[in-house]
């Protein structure tokens, strides 16, 4: 049994003139939902073996606020770039390569990348992840590298707004 847990990341900062994209950081109401979403998370999901992230300053920083709650050392946070602002493929092209000894793996990325992966991957269709928002997918595998089209079952769909 393995599980990938698709996460968008928080609400990002595009107040700074001449900052590139890929230096943007998150809003304070980003920094409040990534920790209301993390506590949310732990209760669902305990145990995680890894945390994949776009290297983007957006999505690592969110991907470091769930690490911190995991105990998990955020230095150990696998940076990606070719999941940052990539297309369904390069994600699955991402989990093709996990280590099988790991069953939970997070990974933090980019929409449209990650919402199309989800209706990808899973049962579920989605119109949008919203940002912050946590997907996690249930797969009847030994092997990452059986993730394929509709393999995968929705466990929940979670969202900041949808969380009092």
């Amino acid at each position: 049994m393995k599980t990938v847990i698709l996460i968008r990341h928080a609400k990002s900062d595009w107040g700074f003139e001449g900052l590139e994209d890929i230096d943007r950081p998150l809003t304070e109401k980003g920094y409040r939902d990534a920790n209301k979403m993390r506590d949310l998370l732990i209760n669902k999901v305990p145990q995680i073996d890894r945390i994949i992230s776009s290297p983007a300053v957006r999505a690592y920083t969110t991907a470091a606020i769930f690490a911190r709650k995991y105990e998990y050392d955020a230095t150990k946070i696998k940076l990606l770039a070719s999941i940052y602002h990539s297309p369904m493929q390069r994600y699955i092209e991402a989990i093709h390569q996990f280590d099988n000894s790991d069953h939970v793996v997070l990974i933090f990325g980019h929409n449209p990348g990650i919402t199309d992966l989800c209706c990808h991957i899973s049962d579920h269709e989605f119109e949008n992840v919203a940002t912050c928002g946590i997907v996690a997918i249930k797969f009847d595998i030994n092997d990452w590298q059986n993730v394929a089209n509709q393999s995968g079952e929705l466990l929940f769909y979670e969202y900041p707004k949808h969380i009092v």
